[in-house]
């Protein structure tokens, strides 16, 4: 492709040039806008442009999407204050010293392959600083002269180690995220960030414990999970707006479930899933708009008492307490049409199965092991109706003392169905393999997955025309276990 030629009228009067390429026949070869004295926007994006030199009056320059090798020419630029280079895979290496660009505010390295980030403290006026996703490795540079900081990001990096760098200084810091790298150490004291709206720590090697919010009314998103952490949850009634808290996968997590405000309208997704956690279940109409409330226990769960009315939140996507001693009767499901998983096996539940016909987006449903712990008999009643349920794959009622099925079709999407060591007779087990074998007429399923039904057990075995269900189903490429 031919070069861009400018007139001599253009070198003087140009403040603003885009250069975007939507074709294959991409310009290529060096960009010099040294003689374009008074261009202060320049964006040269999804080109083949490898070199590039810069002018003195810039504030603002985008070099996304390139094929730069080495870093562009950017000290004689001192005025800038935006610069993106964002998306250059073949940058690699150290980025330089950014010393002759102290006025940058705005600061975009994400998406390449560098290996060593630049240091801070020649950055005074820096507010915002992305370099997710690249190949940096080391520590990352102190951030206490960076006063004027309002969002960093250096996720996704794997091979930054060290501790986390202190944020003391950083009172207008809104948003952090050092995730998914290699950081050791504790996590620093919040109290001195009282703006700070989202915190993202997970996916690194840190120890120690969970800090204190109580002073960080402002935050949306604290995100700690898959750590070394320990200690106990923090408490979360000074954290009104929170919307999501995550500290799964770090086994260490103890003490008592956290109390939620009076009214948290915007609590959205609790996920404290691999701790070992306990108390009492805080009612759902503290937190109406919750949609995913996770806490599996990592070990012999301790979380005890009733489980909250489900009526109070009727947006939930996601309820799985797994593995505690939550006791009494399964509330209500009617009202939570927006339910796709809903887990609460190896508990000590009992009385009768809950109606599950409003459960129209329900993957996964899953009862088993409530007649082991704590003397619970399990859950009773029939094997309730699942024809509405039209997306479920896994169905998992095993180890309760059910007894009849209550009828209906079983949904072609059904993958894996347990309702092994009940007490259902040969009536309930042939009529769900006829069901089985009336509605779902290939395998695999739609998901490519082998499909599985276990009715054996202290059940009864089935008895005349399940014989042959059982056969057919075995033809359709099943694994069916009746005894």
């Amino acid at each position: 492709m031919a070069g861009i030629s400018v007139s001599n009228s253009a070198k003087t009067k140009l403040t603003k040039l885009d250069i975007v390429s939507s074709s294959s026949n991409k310009l290529s070869g060096t960009i010099d806008v040294s003689e374009l004295i008074n261009l202060e926007e320049l964006t040269i994006s999804k080109t083949g442009v490898t070199k590039f030199t810069g002018n003195e009056n810039l504030i603002s320059l985008e070099l996304s999407a390139n094929n730069f090798s080495t870093f562009p020419t950017i000290s004689s630029s001192p005025n800038l204050e935006i610069l993106k280079i964002n998306n250059n895979n073949l940058l690699t290496g150290s980025v330089p010293s950014l010393s002759a660009n102290n006025a940058l505010v705005r600061l975009d390295l994400s998406y390449s392959s560098f290996t060593t980030l630049p240091k801070f403290d020649v950055l005074p006026a820096l507010e915002f600083a992305d370099f997710r996703n690249n190949n940096f490795s080391g520590q990352i540079p102190a951030l206490t002269a960076n006063t004027a900081l309002k969002e960093f990001y250096s996720n996704g990096n794997n091979g930054l180690l060290g501790p986390i760098p202190s944020l003391s200084g950083l009172t207008i810091l809104t948003n952090f995220n050092i995730s998914e790298n290699g950081l050791t150490g504790s996590i620093h004291d919040f109290r001195k960030t009282p703006l700070l709206q989202t915190y993202h720590v997970s996916r690194n090697s840190l120890t120690g414990n969970l800090p204190t919010l109580s002073a960080n009314p402002n935050l949306i998103t604290a995100d700690f999970s898959e750590n070394s952490l320990s200690g106990p949850l923090p408490h979360l009634s000074s954290n009104p707006v929170l919307k999501t808290f995550k500290s799964y996968g770090n086994n260490n997590i103890s003490g008592r479930f956290p109390a939620f405000p009076t009214l948290n309208t915007n609590l959205q997704e609790f996920d404290a899933r691999n701790n070992d956690l306990s108390g009492s279940l805080p009612p759902l109409s503290s937190t109406p708009n919750l949609k995913r409330y996770i806490a599996a226990a990592g070990g012999s769960g301790s979380i005890t008492g009733p489980l909250p009315a489900f009526s109070a939140a009727p947006d939930l996507t996601n309820f799985e307490f797994t593995g505690h001693q939550l006791q009494g009767n399964v509330p209500s499901l009617s009202a939570n049409t927006q339910l796709q998983h809903f887990n609460v096996n190896s508990n000590a539940l009992s009385g009768e199965f809950p109606h599950v016909k409003s459960l129209v987006n329900i993957l996964n449903l899953r009862f088993n092991n409530n007649g082991t712990k704590l003397g619970s008999p399990g859950i009773s009643g029939n094997v309730p109706t699942i024809s509405a349920c039209t997306t479920i794959y896994v169905f998992d009622i095993a180890n309760n003392i059910l007894t009849g099925y209550a009828g209906g079709t079983i949904p072609d999407s059904l993958e894996n169905i347990q309702a092994q060591e009940n007490n259902l007779n040969a009536a309930a087990v042939n009529a769900i393999l006829a069901a089985l074998v009336a509605n779902n007429s290939t395998s695999p399923s739609p998901r490519g997955i082998t499909r599985r039904c276990n009715l054996g057990g202290s059940n009864a075995a089935p008895t005349g025309q399940g014989l042959t269900d059982k056969a057919t189903l075995d033809g359709r490429g099943w694994i069916v276990t009746t005894s």
